[in-house]
C-alpha cells in the first residue's frame, strides 16, 4: 500500500537518485518490502500515544488529558500509557513534514515542503529515505484527500522562485566543511569552487 506510489515516483522521475545507481538499491528494497514493526522495547524514544484501561480498551491521543476528554473518561478510570516507543526510523520518516507544523497546514509546511534536495548516505536509503518518501506520500494530502505535492522531494523548477541552481546563488560565509561537501558531491563537483570560505 505505501510502497507502490513511492516506487512509481522514482520510476517516473518525480524523485531522482544521484548517482542514479542507487535507484537499484531503493528498488530492491521497495519491490520486496516486508511488514515493519514500528514499536521498540527501549527506555528512550517517542512513546507510543496509546493508553489502556483495566478492561482492555485502547485509546489513542496526544496526551492522557486529550484521551480522557475525547472519550468522556473520568478520573475514576485508570489509564496506563503503552510502554513501548516508536522505532527511530519511523520517527525519522516523519521528519520532512513534522518539523514544519504538520498535521496543521502551516505557512512553513506550505513554503518549505516538499524539499528539492536530500543529502544522505547510501546505507540508509531504505531505513530512512524510502520511509520518508512513503510516509510523506501517505500523510500529506490536499483538501480533496490526494497526495499534496505528490512526493516529499521536488525537482528543480525554474518557475519556482524558492528554488535556485547552485551556480545562481552567491554564497557568503560558507564554512570549509560545507564547501568540501558541496565540492565532493556528484554531479556538482565544481559548482561551488568559488564560494568564499570563512
Amino acid at each position: 500500500m505505501l510502497a507502490k506510489p513511492a516506487v512509481e515516483a522514482v520510476e517516473n522521475g518525480d524523485i531522482q537518485f544521484v548517482p542514479k545507481q542507487y535507484e537499484n538499491m531503493y528498488f530492491s528494497w521497495m519491490r520486496d518490502i516486508q511488514d515493519w514493526c514500528i514499536s521498540r522495547q527501549l527506555w528512550w524514544g517517542h512513546r507510543i500515544p496509546a493508553w489502556y484501561d483495566n478492561d482492555g480498551n485502547v485509546y489513542v491521543g496526544r496526551t492522557e488529558d486529550e484521551v480522557r476528554q475525547e472519550n468522556n473518561l473520568g478520573a475514576d478510570v485508570a489509564l496506563r500509557q503503552d510502554e513501548d516507543v516508536l522505532d527511530t526510523w519511523f520517527s525519522s520518516a516523519l521528519w520532512t513534514f513534522s518539523t514544519l507544523g504538520w498535521p496543521e497546514n502551516t505557512d512553513a509546511l506550505r513554503q518549505f515542503h516538499p524539499t528539492s534536495v536530500m543529502v544522505s548516505g547510501f546505507d540508509i536509503i531504505f531505513f530512512w529515505i524510502a520511509r520518508m518518501i512513503m510516509m510523506t506520500m501517505h500523510f500529506i494530502k490536499d483538501e480533496n484527500g490526494k497526495a499534496a505535492g505528490a512526493v516529499p522531494y521536488r525537482l528543480h523548477d525554474r518557475s519556482d522562485s524558492r528554488r535556485r541552481r547552485p551556480e545562481d546563488v552567491q554564497i557568503q560565509g560558507v564554512t570549509l566543511s560545507t564547501r568540501w561537501i558541496w565540492w565532493t558531491a556528484s554531479p556538482c563537483r565544481n559548482c561551488w569552487k568559488n564560494a568564499p570560505a570563512t
